[in-house]
């Protein structure tokens, strides 16, 4: 350390002077006030445009560190548009000029929008030169600012570092800047004075000539390549190969977490394949736990949202020790361990507040985080000092999650469940916010976990939730009536504007944040098992009465098998696992001679549990279709579908095809299914309704066809390896109605006769898939499609 900043770094020795405490105000109180004066019609003037430009208030007030590090709240024209994110600094904004308003441009340049300042000079919370109000969450400036004795002194109008770089600065300069600033100040009358008046014609010029003004501001044209690097963390631009077979151990650092709970409780239902083991982390011994048997830790041990303006000093701390420093420990430990993944649960709360009711608050790709209080800070503190840890060896995944709810939840999930239960009306409100299904998180992280990759992460639900629509789902769930009345919305609008708790509890309630859906979609990593209607249902988990049961369609899956013990497991599980309730399910074994029927006769007692009927028949059949055919004869469900062993359905499978019939019913449904490849990756083949009928776009695991069109067009007829194509085919030919959702409901691996790589059976697949289309009339040329099918299997399998 030089001379020269030693000396600033010592300020705090010096007392104030004269100048400072007495001249100083009272110069700045008189200026002030002539000012407000002079330029009252150029302030209605402003006014006028600011409100034609983008409607709503013409001024806007932020938290600013004032002298001593004491809070007020500094007053501006507003120059961007309503629907910016709150307490963002520009600098903090990597695309800011997609917010600022043509207004706010032509005022920002001229720096007319700092003229509402001169109120706060005259009140006495700022100076008209000065170290310029730092934000109150801007502690990297803090900081630096302590080191020079910088926050002892009224923030400024202008000051030293406004006319020696203004936006151009780094903050550790800024800082040097303002204690020199301060060093003068306190070293006499005369030399303060000549600084202020030099400050004030800095000012002056470089206010006309518009020097160091960069709308994206400190330090703007390094933090470019930081973006870059930044952006490159997300998940959203990577690839997803997951091999869903893959054996893991996964470490759960928190052991009573509702999230923790939930995702060890899912994975022994879905995942067998994923061993999991719980941690307590209350107290010091898990310190000495050995982490080196375990290829993941999901680090779920958090504080969660409290009342922050209730919190001591004490309490605050705590967040802080909890948030970050056990989680940076955690991460730490795994590390030294050899662990190769690290998942931390972060939340949205990082980048501050919800919007006000009737605003909107979207975070992108392009949003840096941005904390409103300590709970957030601390959220944020811990996700940065994770990451730091990450290398080549040692993945971190940072989970950046909206709301979570489920059953047995906490939270504002209960309270609004709680209302629409009682309620008999209730506000229909259009707002949006992003949540999550404990489900699709369980999802989510069972498959991060199997593909052992790191990246920051935003995983939702596919659609975001409206609150009337919450409420009105709740209320159905429970067979409860509710009245959406848009006549509220008034009542909500004002109660929206009062000062208190009230306005508060109004805008948590009916707010808008969301996260871009781009962020959230993963290639290969598909994990959205349910839908928000169907989560709701879940959630609640009302008993269903007589009624109600009867009305549902009954639907029978059929699997047919024989010696497949090391496959039959997870094809039966994936039907346990089924969430709709008025299902029965018939194992068509064909004689086998290993435990194929042992296995089955293990889950009778789950499927009783559950209510599915569930029948097992075992004796000789003269092949696949054979058995399929006497499938259909046993089956008593109005819809069909069939899945066999090796195959396995999503947990919503049955459940949205019931939802289309119920819609309007369909002679035969089909969807989107997996392909699992012999190296575990995992592509979508995708449906589509063809003017021209390919297997390309159908998938026979995802069908469901109406029981009485097996009677009306006879069944499988059993000529070839394609004959459930032949079937489609003729449902096609005989005009029935047919409904596509382009929603993948099953897993299917790749391999089997269907794609076994030889010339022989290539052969044989044309000839028989070409014999499909000629039995039902359709042209020749067909033939070109069949070999062109078995072409791409043959090079791409």
């Amino acid at each position: 350390m030089n001379r020269k900043q030693s000396a600033n770094h010592e300020n705090h020795r010096y007392p104030p002077t004269v100048y400072e405490t007495r001249m100083k105000p009272m110069i700045d109180r008189a200026l002030s006030l002539a000012g407000m004066i002079i330029l009252a019609p150029l302030y209605g003037v402003i006014a006028v445009g600011i409100y034609l430009d983008d409607p709503g208030p013409v001024f806007f007030w932020q938290k600013r560190v004032g002298k001593n590090k004491r809070y007020f709240y500094l007053h501006k024209f507003r120059t961007m548009k309503m629907c910016t994110p709150c307490d963002v600094p520009t600098h903090m904004l990597s695309n800011p000029e997609r917010y600022i308003t043509s207004m706010g441009r032509f005022l920002r340049k001229s720096s007319l929008d700092e003229l509402p300042q001169l109120w706060d000079i005259f009140r006495g919370k700022m100076s008209i030169v000065g170290p310029r109000p730092a934000l109150w969450n801007q502690k990297d400036l803090i900081r630096e600012r302590d080191k020079y004795d910088a926050n002892s002194v009224r923030p400024g109008l202008t000051g030293l570092a406004q006319i020696r770089g203004r936006d151009e600065l780094e903050n550790p300069q800024k800082a040097a800047i303002d204690g020199a600033y301060v060093s003068v100040l306190r070293s006499g009358i005369g030399p303060a004075f000549r600084q202020d008046i030099t400050c004030l014609a800095g000012t002056v010029k470089s206010v006309l000539c518009q020097e160091g003004v960069v709308e994206g501001g400190t330090g703007s044209l390094r933090q470019k390549g930081e973006e870059r690097d930044r952006l490159e963390e997300y998940g959203y631009k990577k690839e997803f190969h997951i091999d869903k077979t893959a054996r893991k151990r996964v470490l759960v650092t928190g052991a009573d977490s509702y999230i923790g709970g939930a995702f060890a409780s899912y994975v022994r239902k879905c995942y067998p394949n994923i061993a999991v083991h719980t941690l307590d982390m209350k107290s010091d011994t898990w310190k000495t736990y050995d982490f080196t048997d375990y290829d993941s830790v999901f680090h779920v041990a958090g504080i969660a949202h409290s009342d922050t303006g209730k919190s001591s000093r004490k309490e605050k701390r705590r967040y802080y020790a909890v948030n970050r420093d056990l989680a940076v420990e955690a991460a730490k430990k795994s590390k030294a361990s050899g662990v190769k993944q690290f998942i931390f649960v972060s939340s949205m709360i990082i980048y501050g507040e919800a919007a006000p009711y009737g605003k909107e608050r979207v975070i992108d790709q392009y949003t840096v985080p941005a904390p409103s209080n300590f709970y957030g800070d601390s959220k944020w503190q811990g996700d940065m000092g994770v990451r730091r840890l990450a290398d080549e060896y040692f993945k971190v995944a940072v989970l950046r999650l909206p709301m979570v709810y489920g059953k047995g939840s906490k939270g504002n999930y209960p309270i609004l469940s709680g209302l629409a239960k009682k309620l008999p009306i209730f506000p229909n409100v259009n707002n949006r916010r992003s949540m999550l299904y404990i489900d699709n998180l369980c999802e989510f992280v069972s498959l991060l976990v199997l593909s052992g990759s790191g990246g920051i992460f935003f995983p939702q639900n596919a659609q975001y939730s409206k609150t009337s629509a919450l409420a009105a789902y709740i209320a159905q769930a429970n067979h409860k009536k509710i009245c959406m009345m848009k006549s509220l919305r008034p009542f909500i609008y004002v109660a929206s504007r009062m000062p208190g708790n009230f306005k508060k509890v109004v805008n948590k309630a009916f707010g808008n944040f969301v996260c871009d859906q781009k962020l959230s979609e993963y290639k290969g990593l598909e994990y959205r098992v349910a839908d928000l209607k169907t989560s709701i249902e879940q959630t609640e988990n009302c008993p269903r009465d007589s009624k109600h049961r009867k009305d549902e369609v009954e639907f029978t899956v059929i699997t047919v098998c024989r010696n497949r013990e090391n496959e039959v497991r997870r094809t039966i599980e994936s039907v346990l696992n089924q969430t709709y309730p008025n299902i029965e399910y018939l194992i068509i074994d064909g004689a086998s001679t290993d435990a194929t029927v042992s296995i089955a006769k293990e889950y009778e007692d789950a499927f009783k549990k559950k209510g599915y009927q569930y029948k097992i028949f075992s004796e000789p059949d003269k092949g696949i279709y054979d058995a399929m055919n006497k499938g259909i004869q046993r089956a008593e469900g109005e819809m069909i579908g069939f899945i066999n062993a090796g195959d396995w359905y999503g947990a919503e499978a049955v459940a949205v095809a019931a939802g289309e019939y119920e819609r309007e019913p369909y002679d035969y449904f089909y969807g989107d299914i997996h392909l699992i490849r012999a190296n575990g990756n995992t592509i979508v083949k995708h449906s589509r309704a063809d003017r021209f009928p390919t297997s390309r776009h159908w998938n026979h695991p995802t069908s469901f066809v109406r029981r009485e069109l097996y009677k009306e067009l006879g069944g499988f007829k059993g000529k070839g390896i394609h004959d459930d194509f032949e079937f489609f085919l003729r449902a096609r030919r005989a005009g029935k109605k047919f409904r596509i959702v382009n929603r993948a409901l099953a897993y299917f691996p790749v391999g089997g006769t269907s794609n076994e790589k030889s010339c022989k059976m290539c052969k044989k697949r044309i000839d028989d898939r070409y014999r499909c289309y000629r039995e039902n009339g359709y042209s020749p040329l067909y033939f070109f499609e069949c070999v062109g099918i078995e072409a791409a299997k043959f090079v791409l399998s």
